[in-house]
């Protein structure tokens, strides 16, 4: 999923928890967050699933490698509204990965996936 859409789908339960305390109030918005968000906590920690696949090679790019990663358009195919984009993930001159997806940011974060699974640092 694109960096966008997970934004997206983060306000929209923002605004939802919002709504649900304006109708029903605290103690049961409470009970509601208590019931659908505190058991996937651990997992979305443990996981590391609230960093973005971008973020975390860049730390263990320059933590390990002294290195930025920097990201290139490879191709762009396909009519503009469904446009796939090719996107190569460099370390120096080094093309390290490659990623696809309907937008760049979406083709980075799956370049950055695939290069953190290659230096084994997912």
């Amino acid at each position: 999923m694109g960096r966008a859409r997970q934004y997206i789908l983060a306000n929209t339960f923002e605004a939802f928890i919002g709504a649900v305390y304006l109708d029903q109030g605290y103690e049961f918005s409470k009970k509601f967050i208590a019931e659908n968000l505190f058991p996937i906590v651990d997992k979305v920690v443990n996981d590391n699933l609230w960093r973005d696949a971008k973020s975390l090679l860049q730390e263990r790019a320059q933590e390990l490698l002294n290195v930025t990663p920097s990201y290139k358009t490879i191709s762009e195919v396909g009519p503009d509204h469904n446009k796939v984009f090719t996107i190569g993930l460099y370390f120096g001159e080094e093309l390290v990965s490659e990623g696809r997806g309907h937008s760049k940011q979406e083709a980075e974060q799956e370049s950055a996936k695939k290069a953190l699974e290659k230096n084994d640092w997912a």
